[in-house]
């Protein structure tokens, strides 16, 4: 071989070497980025939502929700209902003052509303109804000038929404407790929910809410005397 051709050879095996250090230098860095990307990433939260179908649940929401939130209330004639179910507080009633026929509502009261539930549209809830989303609510808030950051339900833009929603305010409605045969009942009604940063997290703002426990009589609910829990923002 020529000490032309050797040198050639030279060059060409000094190339070779230079390539295969940057690729490997640049798969590194690609590995690195990844994990990066994987620590910096903003966590999911996992959303569980469950489509509300049973039709008790909707003859529950029909019994309560001509419930009344102040004396000057008019009749319903339309509401603006979020369609993601809203629990309220999960420590009313508390344990001790739980009457022991009322305990498994309670409990399945809590365990329904550990998830979020969607309200279905073209359900009898004895008033028409206009349904709107968590999503749709922020987006009106956002353009309105409230501030989620802040999460406040005393900025003014969030009240100049809710007025102009159809009916004057936006209802929430929890999912509902039932016991094993289903004639006893929990649910809890809440007016003016301010959403949270995240739809999932049950920090909501309510303006006033009511917790409900009814008892089926003659096919029909009705409020039992057992009471329940009120609470105004």
């Amino acid at each position: 071989m020529s000490k032309t051709d050797k040198r050639f050879r030279g060059v060409r095996l000094r190339q070779r070497a230079r390539n295969a250090t940057t690729i490997r230098s640049a798969l590194v860095l690609l590995c690195m980025v990844g994990i990066m990307a994987g620590r910096h990433q903003a966590p999911v939260v996992a959303q569980d939502v469950e489509v509300v179908e049973d039709v008790e649940a909707y003859a529950v929401y029909r019994a309560v929700l001509p419930i009344t939130f102040s004396s000057g209330d008019k009749d319903l004639t339309h509401i603006t209902l979020l369609q993601e179910t809203r629990a309220g507080s999960m420590n009313c009633p508390r344990d001790e003052n739980i009457q022991p026929e009322w305990r498994s509502v309670v409990e399945n009261y809590r365990a329904v509303n550990a998830r979020i539930g969607r309200i279905q549209a073209g359900r009898d809830l004895g008033v028409p109804y206009t349904l709107l989303t968590w999503a749709e609510l922020t987006r009106m808030m956002q353009n309105a000038g409230y501030d989620l950051s802040k999460f406040s339900g005393r900025q003014s833009p969030g009240a100049e929404v809710f007025s102009r929603l159809k009916g004057g305010r936006l209802v929430a409605l929890s999912a509902v407790g039932f016991d094993a045969t289903k004639t006893r009942a929990m649910v809890t009604v809440q007016y003016n929910c301010f959403p949270s940063m995240e739809p999932g997290v049950n920090t909501q703002l309510c303006h006033e809410g009511n917790q409900v426990m009814l008892e089926k009589q003659a096919d029909r609910w009705v409020t039992s005397k057992a009471g329940g829990c009120g609470w105004i923002a």
